[in-house]
């Protein structure tokens, strides 16, 4: 009986202490970048410059080595004001609906349309970035390059990544 009463306690302690999968991120695609940086608090043009933490408010988090938050040196201000140089963008910690700032490589450019981290989080003066949309670009040699804009909704597997220099997506940015 002892047996069965731990074994009980045991599975009960697990359920709660492990992430459910009720935490996790759920939302639908926004669409490409054309579609889903119009809203967006901030676009910048900046390059990767540095990661931060493995931990969230002082706990450890399970997934050892993971990322939270990249430093971005800001290049260019394409909608929205910062007189930063350098800012901090928040990435996922396993629970929001946020891409791994390990996806952005360091030293490597890219446009990202980013939101200010809600007051109620540490961070008030940082931003973050949302996974639910095609909210960064890839720069390489005054291109940009990801999916910039679809003739549908929901892009396909078939689907390839677009090409478009840096000047063309300023100009469509401002129409």
């Amino acid at each position: 009986m002892k047996r069965i009463t731990f074994l009980a306690c045991f599975l009960a302690f697990s359920l709660l202490a492990s992430p459910s999968k009720g935490l996790a991120c759920r939302c639908s695609w926004g669409g490409p970048f054309l579609r889903v940086a119009l809203n967006a608090d901030l676009i910048v043009r900046a390059k990767v410059s540095n990661y931060y933490g493995e931990r969230y408010d002082g706990v450890k988090l399970a997934y050892d080595g993971v990322k939270l938050a990249m430093e971005v040196e800001v290049l260019e201000v394409l909608k929205g004001q910062t007189r930063a140089k350098k800012i901090r963008i928040w990435g996922d910690d396993g629970r929001h609906c946020r891409p791994y700032v390990s996806a952005f490589p360091l030293q490597t450019e890219w446009l990202f349309a980013i939101e200010k981290l809600p007051a109620d989080e540490r961070y008030p003066e940082d931003y973050y970035i949302s996974n639910c949309g095609e909210y960064w670009l890839a720069v390489k040699e005054s291109k940009v390059v990801g999916h910039i804009a679809f003739p549908r909704d929901v892009p396909s597997s078939a689907d390839e990544k677009q090409t478009m220099s840096l000047d063309e997506l300023r100009k469509k940015l401002t129409e």
